[in-house]
């Protein structure tokens, strides 16, 4: 199974509100019906760490039975019919193909927050190091320190190694009780080196809530 990640921001003159009331109740269903995914997810963003309006207003997370039923969705003639591109900006957007890995799994709901990490690696660091380190250091460090975290939930990682290399290359995610729980951070987490391995300048951090269209 394949994970596809879309972020999307809005075109001008089109409110936050207009473009979640369009997406949630008008262009979900359609994906449902139409694109028929393993699982569908949606995330909403209400802004960033410090407050600052965020890059991408939402996220869109489908799941293919493999490559070629997500190649069936996006070349076929069924979408984009729904209008929600009147919506949006798609210069403004970004896609990638991803490998999910799920670090620590747990029960979540719409209520709870949710941290997304758009990562970028630097342009002097291979891939094949990257996610090596991602998922064989420091997605452990972390674990350790959701496990340890009261109001830490879940724990997911998604590489953008599918595809060809796009504006990230990769995606962290993590859900929290409230933002309390997020505010007080996670719980002995140890330096490990990913950092040197990330352009920070590149990578965008953003809060929102996620709903499930498939479960």
């Amino acid at each position: 199974m394949i994970k596809s990640i879309a972020g999307v921001r809005r075109r001008d003159g089109v409110s936050r509100e207009q473009l979640r009331e369009r997406w949630e109740h008008k262009h979900a269903p359609f994906v449902v019906e139409h694109a028929n995914p393993a699982h569908y997810r949606v995330t909403f963003f209400d802004g960033t760490a410090d407050d600052a309006p965020p890059r991408y207003d939402g996220l869109a997370e489908l799941w293919f039975r493999d490559r070629a039923h997500r190649d069936a969705w996006f070349a076929g003639a069924t979408r984009g019919t729904d209008g929600f591109g009147e919506f949006t900006d798609g210069a403004g957007g970004f896609r990638m193909i991803t490998s999910e890995h799920v670090i620590v799994d747990g029960d979540v709901s719409r209520a709870d927050e949710k941290t997304v990490y758009l990562l970028k690696r630097r342009a002097d660091v291979p891939p094949e190091r990257f996610f090596a380190h991602w998922l064989d250091i420091h997605a452990p460090n972390v674990r350790a320190g959701v496990e340890r975290t009261d109001g830490c939930l879940r724990y997911v990682i998604s590489h953008a190694d599918l595809g060809e290399p796009g504006d990230f290359d990769g995606v962290a995610e993590i859900w929290w009780r409230d933002a309390a729980a997020r505010q007080r951070g996670l719980q002995g987490v140890e330096a490990d080196g990913f950092g040197d391995l990330i352009d920070a300048e590149a990578t965008v951090l953003l809060l929102g809530h996620e709903f499930t269209m498939v479960d």
